[in-house]
């Protein structure tokens, strides 16, 4: 019985012991809390540790996002304890700093915080023995994000819109941003981010199914910022940006600003077409676009030839920095393959052809190379010259109304005359027949008819079928050795005396023309006559030979009883003295005259000259009556 009593008063003593250690521990949470003091920014706070106090907390409010500072002047003798908290008695930092009322000590600290409650602490830790003044400046600088907290997952994404500024942040307590990307259509998704945060940016891109497409990073700070700059070419679909500081054990905070911009491929490629099963037929004569991407590093096409004959190919590359082009038989054997160069600013070309019999074929453009990406937009064409329609048409004159020529049966055909199109379709044979207005010499005519595998293009040039007019000939002398005139530029010229070409020349731009000659004969007809370009000969001008040669002067024989002589046949012989006449005659066959004349005064002078039928004077001789 004594032992239950015994027994019961331990238990009772226990009880009040415990009892008095739980009002000491409320008495000092108490007393803690009676030394928190609310401390504001950019105001300088002073405060003492001493034996009876020896720790001071302050509470911080933070109203927004925003890098905190800290700037704490110590004189506690010998030693200072700095210690940070979040609402939750998480430690941001703690550190100690030596001090002395003689050698102050300067504290400087600089963290970046979201919203909420934080508990600044400068405590003795060394048991009562330091103490002394201290005082602390708290400054803050807002972040002024525009990221939608919270946004550290791929649920909690923030949607991202392309071309669109956001400010975010990085904090002690907010270490992940992520951001959600939709990509409507294929095309290069561009990542533009200036980093302030000190002192390492992690950059991290994946698809929906966490496919690491980028993973990066990048040395900043907020006095010396970096940019990072990368696209990648992507399929439609839901990607995910992560902006991060690296790891739980890493402190990587600051401002970043962010950019995502798109280029639409505008590609002709139909997914999926990544095999010959489901292969994308291949058009001959246009021009298809295609894509290579992170996420489709392969486009099949399917290319089916009737006729056996001559295909031609036109590939151009914009893919980083290669891509493999490769022609398979319908067995998967390798007819052709190559590989191409080039890069989006300077795009890579290849121009083939193979010779191929009728059947099926595919053409394989893909990035050949795993390890690393190659991508971007590519241009490819074939085209079969066997395959297109006959197109012919007759020819075309300055002189023509009618257009006509063959194609195939049916076919619409287009034909262009300066400028203005006609068309009409060929009848059950091919045959097609055109009304058009003269056209000038030199002009073209297009003509072009499309079936199938393209469009087949015809052009003729409007040939010169008009002869030059008759040309203008200059007179012409017995003694000139070239005939002038005008005719059709550039036209070449000719002279001949009956069926005898005498001489040659060419027009100018202008129409002037000069045909050397040898003199000819007064009277002899000569003809001339011009040929264009196009060989079509005009009319003859016939011109006769003037007589501008002047008759050579008479010579006297005897000048008693009547003055006598030789001149030239057919010309009239005329004696003067002074300004009067004494005698005329015409020269005989022989060349002979004889003209009687009075008796003139001893000492006369008289004049004696030749005149031919065309009115040339010949020079005169004197004679001296003696």
């Amino acid at each position: 019985m004594m032992q239950n009593i015994n027994k019961h008063k331990m238990w009772r003593l226990t009880s009040v012991f415990a009892l008095v250690i739980l009002i000491g521990l409320n008495l000092f949470s108490i007393q803690a809390k009676a030394a928190e003091v609310n401390l504001p920014f950019n105001t300088k706070v002073e405060g003492l540790l001493t034996t009876a106090q020896d720790s001071i907390i302050y509470k911080i409010q933070v109203t927004k996002a925003g890098r905190v500072t800290f700037d704490i002047n110590s004189f506690v003798d010998s030693g200072t304890y700095i210690k940070l908290s979040d609402s939750y008695n998480n430690v941001i930092f703690d550190d100690g700093q030596t001090s002395s009322s003689q050698n102050p000590a300067k504290y400087f600290n600089a963290v970046d915080l979201e919203a909420g409650n934080y508990f600044l602490e400068i405590y003795d830790g060394n048991y009562n023995e330091y103490t002394g003044k201290f005082n602390v400046t708290l400054g803050f600088t807002p972040a002024n994000n525009n990221e939608f907290e919270p946004n550290n997952g791929t649920v909690q994404a923030q949607p991202l819109s392309f071309n669109t500024l956001v400010n975010g942040y990085l904090s002690w307590n907010d270490k992940v941003d992520v951001y959600k990307i939709t990509v409507p259509k294929s095309g290069r998704v561009s990542i533009d981010l200036s980093s302030f945060v000190d002192k390492t940016t992690y950059v991290s891109l994946i698809d929906n199914k966490n496919n690491i497409i980028i993973d990066d990073y990048i040395n900043s700070s907020s006095i010396n910022p970096a940019a990072y700059k990368e696209q990648r070419d992507l399929e439609p679909g839901t990607y995910y940006l992560k902006i991060f500081n690296g790891d739980e054990y890493s402190i990587n905070t600051g401002k970043y600003q962010l950019k995502v911009g798109i280029l639409l491929a505008n590609s002709d490629d139909k997914e999926p077409n990544n095999g010959t099963v489901n292969a994308q037929p291949l058009a001959f004569s246009q021009q298809t676009s295609g894509f290579l991407s992170w996420n489709d590093s392969v486009d099949v096409y399917k290319i089916t030839v009737p006729k056996s004959g001559r295909i031609y190919f036109d590939f151009s590359s914009y893919i980083d920095t290669r891509a493999s082009i490769t022609l398979l038989d319908s067995f998967n054997k390798v007819i052709a393959d190559d590989i191409v160069y080039g890069s989006s600013a300077n795009p890579g070309k290849f121009n083939g052809y193979s010779d191929l019999s009728s059947g099926t074929y595919y053409l394989k453009v893909e990035n050949d190379n795993y390890y690393d990406l190659h991508s971007g937009k590519y241009f490819i064409k074939i085209s079969a010259p066997h395959l297109l329609a006959p197109l012919n048409m007759g020819l075309v004159s300055d002189k023509t109304t009618v257009i006509t020529g063959k194609t195939s049966p049916n076919l619409l055909v287009t034909l262009k005359v300066s400028d203005k199109l006609y068309k009409k379709s060929a009848d059950t044979k091919g045959n097609f027949k055109f009304t058009i207005p003269k056209q000038k010499v030199g002009s073209k005519i297009e003509a072009f008819v499309t079936n199938g595998y393209g469009t087949k293009k015809v052009i003729v040039k409007v040939v010169d079928k008009t002869p030059p007019g008759i040309p203008t000939v200059n007179r012409i002398a017995d003694n000139q050795t070239v005939i002038k005139g005008k005719t059709e530029p550039y036209a070449i010229m000719y002279a001949k005396v009956g069926k005898k070409q005498i001489g040659y020349g060419k027009a100018n731009a202008k129409g002037y023309y000069t045909i050397k000659i040898s003199k000819q004969k007064a009277g002899t007809s000569i003809k001339v006559y011009a040929r264009d370009k196009a060989k079509n000969i005009g009319p003859e001008k016939t011109v006769k030979v003037l007589d501008k040669t002047a008759p050579y002067s008479p010579r006297i024989t005897d000048v008693f009883p009547e003055i006598s002589g030789n001149a030239e046949k057919g010309s009239t012989v005329y004696i003067y003295n002074g300004k009067k006449l004494l005698g005329k005659q015409k020269v005989t066959n022989k060349g002979e005259f004889s003209i009687g004349v009075k008796a003139q005064k001893k000492g006369s002078t008289l004049k004696v000259y030749a005149r031919d039928k065309a009115g040339n004077k010949s020079r005169s001789i004197t004679i001296r009556i003696k």
